[in-house]
């Protein structure tokens, strides 16, 4: 009878409206679809892979290894599964359905826990996992601390309002974090020559339009117009072009950048993304972001005026 519960409670779980708000926040993330995002993400009950304790009953854990749903004993402790990127940064993987598991990942056991509940285990980790990502090996989403301090914040308005508030200055900041951090990285990383080229042809035009597409569907004006931007293209070398990209001094809170270093080798045809991130008034550090769950604390960002100087020394070790 507990297993036939167990089996049923499972079946139940159904996060099609959070997969959807999923999707569209991919395609643009405006504050609509940011606000969707975490309506959905509040209640959902999401598959944590977990591994088991060495000291746990042999029969038991054959069984729970195979598939079969079983009672964990009172006392027993399940360890959550980590992602860990190639510089050891550890990531905390959920997904929204067995469906978004390939069938080539393979997982001691599967736990189904409430966000909440999950976003409580990161924080107990005390600052050793960089961020959740939902569905890694389909939509890759990297839930930054930004956002989990958001979804916080939404909780405890939610007693006094029905569905959840975000400030627009919440909002600036989240953007810029997910597009600095994210979007345009990833642009850059995996578009290479072309994304090169497009921003030494357009500079301002074209980063003004990557913000600006990030509020075109939502409630919430763009507050940034071309010319808070700059752009600077330098070929230093055969083998490197460095390009950078002055940041908007609005919204400039912690987890902004305040600028983005570019450089690209066109002999290897390969690009480097360097970010200059705020951490706290007066005080930013060097980012390296090389992929969706791959950065590098470089430690302190350089002074103005030696941007060039200090981001050559990186490209040449």
């Amino acid at each position: 009878m507990e297993q036939n519960k167990m089996r049923e409670q499972i079946e139940k779980i159904d996060n099609t409206s959070l997969e959807k708000a999923i999707k569209d926040f991919s395609a643009a993330q405006s504050k609509d679809n940011m606000v969707q995002l975490m309506a959905n993400m509040h209640p959902a009950i999401l598959f944590v892979p977990a591994r088991f304790p060495a000291d746990m009953d042999k029969s038991l854990l054959k069984d729970l290894s195979a598939g079969q749903p079983n009672k964990i004993p009172q006392g027993v402790k399940m360890i959550p599964a980590v992602l860990k990127n190639t510089m050891g940064d550890k990531f905390f993987p959920v997904f929204t359905s067995r469906e978004q598991i390939p069938a080539d990942q393979k997982y001691p056991a599967m736990l189904c826990i409430p966000f909440v509940e999950c976003r409580n285990l990161i924080d107990q980790a005390n600052g050793e996992i960089k961020a959740m990502v939902v569905n890694p090996f389909t939509n890759n989403l990297v839930l930054n601390p930004a956002f989990m301090e958001a979804t916080k914040k939404a909780e405890q308005q939610r007693p006094q309002a029905k569905r959840v508030q975000m400030t627009v200055k919440e909002f600036n900041t989240m953007v810029r974090a997910q597009i600095e951090r994210g979007v345009l990285p990833r642009q850059i990383l995996e578009n290479g020559e072309a994304m090169v080229d497009k921003i030494c042809e357009e500079r301002e035009e074209f980063i003004y339009g990557v913000y600006a597409k990030s509020y075109e569907t939502g409630s919430v004006a763009c507050p940034y117009t071309v010319d808070d931007f700059s752009v600077m293209v330098l070929d230093l070398s055969d083998t490197m072009r460095y390009i950078h990209i002055k940041l908007p001094e609005k919204n400039l809170e912690k987890g902004a950048a305040k600028a983005v270093y570019i450089v690209w080798n066109p002999q290897e045809k390969k690009a480097f993304y360097y970010m200059a991130q705020v951490i706290e008034p007066g005080k930013a550090q060097l980012l390296q972001v090389c992929g969706p769950k791959e950065v590098r604390n470089l430690g302190p960002a350089p002074a103005e005026g030696e941007e060039i100087r200090s981001i050559m020394e990186l490209f040449e070790q």
